[in-house]
């Protein structure tokens, strides 16, 4: 049972994640390389590298995930993730607050993802360069894609430079693998066991890895 703990849950939190469909294990697969480097205090945090960031999103008093997800960013009901909880849909589930960072900061991170990331469309041109990034080498910090569309890691970190007026992911290019990168570095501190229940098993990458390879794997997409 993986649940939200929705009366301490608050916005402007960091939700990372893996997902077990078949676009979220390749970028789990390809960011696996550097994840392995960091060693085994990065396995103490999540034990397979995660493939996707989101926000904690206050909207009418209800929370939500705001991430950036083909085709455009959106919120994601709280209810539908405890559902892929459920299933084996979505597994690993870490929540992380910015060290330092006040609610209010928290808040105008939420805002500034609301009005600037939101709706806006996934940034598919960044996939080749990312990749490149993340298997062979890359030396140039330039973004990725197209300035007006945003890939989830990236969303986030736009939001809290916005709010904090300092890039926390410290590059341009972040992905899920930077975020577990800063909570090694303390920027980021793991927050989940306030945040959320994680029981029976917590965290079960290898069975859910096997469940949906080969045919059902691709049925997942």
């Amino acid at each position: 049972m993986i649940l939200f703990r929705r009366q301490r849950l608050r916005p402007g939190l960091i939700f990372s994640v893996t997902g077990a469909n078949l676009t979220s294990m390749l970028i789990s697969k390809v960011l696996s390389k550097g994840f392995d480097k960091l060693g085994p205090e990065a396995k103490k945090i999540v034990p397979v590298c995660p493939c996707h960031d989101g926000l904690t999103v206050e909207v009418n008093d209800i929370m939500y995930i705001g991430e950036s997800k083909p085709y455009k960013a959106r919120l994601t009901p709280l209810d539908t993730y405890e559902a892929d909880f459920e299933s084996g849909a979505a597994f690993n589930p870490r929540i992380f607050e910015v060290v330092g960072a006040t609610e209010e900061e928290e808040r105008k991170a939420v805002d500034y993802w609301l009005n600037d990331v939101d709706g806006t469309w996934y940034d598919f041109l960044a996939f080749p360069r990312l990749f490149i990034k993340a298997v062979l080498i890359d030396k140039f910090d330039y973004p990725a894609g197209w300035e007006w569309a945003h890939w989830c890691t990236e969303g986030v970190a736009e939001a809290f430079e916005n709010a904090l007026g300092r890039n926390i992911y410290g590059k341009t290019n972040p992905t899920p693998l930077t975020t577990i990168k800063r909570v090694l570095d303390g920027v980021l501190r793991d927050v989940t066991s306030d945040m959320m229940v994680i029981l029976n098993p917590p965290d079960t990458p290898q069975k859910e890895w096997k469940k949906h390879t080969s045919s059902n794997l691709v049925l997942r997409t």
